[in-house]
């Protein structure tokens, strides 16, 4: 029984004793080969037959071999081409090589060996050049299956998340609920006023699952409009003791990962409600300054009135109060400072360092 061939190769030369001894040759080591004898059937064989090489001479009756070269070139431009010509001209094999031949090969040729080892080199080189792009496709291909996988699993852990902070906010809406029924049933004014204040940190942690929810962006909070809603809350619930005051929100967008935006939301919260309540008098005219901003990896906060001022002995080291208390350890946790500014009133101001993995500015 035959082996089959090696490989099929279709020679284009008009000198046919040479065109004949190189076919023999070939085909002595293996490979079929197809002649003929111009470009023009040469470029017919090709669409009938699509060899896996082909050896041009370049001077042809009818078309010529660079001519052939180029219509290859566009036909099929993986197929290696052998230019094997009489001309020796170093413009001829540099042109050649640019239309797309593999190897030049002058004639004649004193032994036919250095032919099958042209023959051989790009056949070989055809064949990784092949097993490379099936490689590559199949790579492609797999990558596009498993980042599809990823997308599909993404978009579902997305879903459920958006769920979970939609029935905490629920949860922390019903909270609120019941301390709004206990601050009314409650004695005294103080135990009212604990229920207020509890109120008010509940609700600014209901606001973070809230914007998380609305906006569809699971790990990040947008500070600013945050502290806008905040604030809108607060100056409802302290609305009498706020009656003359302007309050003015100076706050750059930003972005927070949830792992600080949850601290700086409470802290936020707590500034903001102290000064509502203990910074004016009822009816005072004044004004509350609150500014955030996010400047070489460090958030700010400013709380700023030019209320009454807290007194000659206070001390934001050693004040007892709730409220001071919790802006201590959050400013702890958020691993920030807390300094007081000059000014009248009460000016605090609070840095906390931000990961640029956690945080960016707002589009």
């Amino acid at each position: 029984m035959t082996d089959a061939p090696k490989a099929t190769i279709l020679t284009m030369d008009d000198a046919e004793i040479l065109r004949e001894a190189m076919a023999a040759y070939l085909e002595n080591h293996g490979y079929r080969v197809l002649q003929a004898a111009d470009g023009r059937e040469g470029l017919e064989i090709f669409e009938a037959a699509r060899p896996d090489l082909v050896l041009i001479d370049l001077r042809m009756p009818v078309l010529g071999g660079m001519e052939v070269l180029a219509r290859l070139r566009e036909m099929a431009p993986d197929t290696p081409t052998i230019v094997v010509s009489g001309t020796g001209l170093l413009q001829d094999a540099l042109e050649a090589i640019r239309l797309g031949a593999w190897d030049f090969i002058t004639k004649p040729m004193a032994d036919m060996a250095v032919l099958l080892h042209a023959v051989d080199k790009a056949l070989d080189r055809a064949r990784l050049l092949d097993e490379n792009r099936r490689h590559r496709e199949h790579l492609e291909s797999e990558i596009a299956r498993r980042t599809l996988a990823l997308e599909r699993s993404l978009e579902e852990k997305k879903v459920l998340l958006a769920e979970i902070h939609h029935r905490v906010k629920n949860n922390l809406q019903i909270i609120l609920g019941l301390v709004a029924i206990q601050a009314e049933e409650a004695d005294s004014d103080a135990e009212r006023e604990r229920f207020s204040r509890l109120e008010t940190r509940v609700r600014s942690m209901a606001l973070i699952h809230q914007q998380l929810y609305k906006h569809g962006d699971l790990s990040t909070i947008d500070m600013a409009e945050y502290a806008q809603a905040l604030i809108s809350s607060l100056a409802a619930i302290f609305r009498h003791a706020m009656a003359g005051v302007e309050v003015i929100c100076d706050c750059q967008p930003f972005q927070l990962g949830l792992g600080k935006a949850v601290p700086c939301g409470l802290l936020l919260n707590e500034l903001v409600s102290n000064a509502c309540k203990h910074a004016f008098t009822p009816g005072q005219a004044g004004r509350l300054t609150i500014r955030m901003a996010l400047e070489d990896g460090q958030a700010a906060i400013e709380v700023a009135d030019d209320g009454r001022g807290p007194g000659p002995d206070f001390s934001l080291e050693t004040a007892q109060t709730m409220g001071m208390t919790l802006v201590r350890e959050l400013t702890r946790q958020l691993e920030g400072t807390i300094r007081r500014l000059p000014g009248p009133g009460l000016h605090l101001a609070v840095t906390f360092p931000v990961d640029q993995a956690s945080a960016k500015p707002a589009a």
